[in-house]
């Protein structure tokens, strides 16, 4: 585990938050068969974080920009960081990254 600024912890919470309610409602985690996977790196204070999920039912680029995205968008960069995120047959997927503390 790393320490974390409250403002990073609350801004990577609500990003989970966002991914989770996704997956949930629409994603891997709307089925039975379906998972998520997270994996994290950290280099000093340089951390990664990929979301993936798998089994759940195909999904397809968004047509809009809701408040969810505007969130994690909001979120991501108020931790200093970027993010990519991938539509897929496969699942959905975020490529995370931000310095922890960056701006607390």
């Amino acid at each position: 585990m790393f320490p974390c600024s409250r403002d990073t912890a609350r801004n990577l919470a609500l990003v989970i938050h966002e991914f989770t309610t996704n997956a949930v409602k629409h994603g891997a985690l709307s089925v039975h068969s379906g998972s998520v996977q997270i994996t994290w790196t950290t280099n000093g204070s340089n951390i990664q974080m990929k979301w993936k999920e798998i089994g759940g039912p195909p999904v397809k680029d968004p047509n809009r920009t809701g408040f969810g995205s505007n969130l994690v968008d909001l979120s991501v960069r108020a931790m200093g960081g970027t993010h990519v995120d991938s539509f897929s047959e496969s699942g959905f997927e975020c490529d995370l990254s931000f310095t922890n503390g960056a701006r607390s």
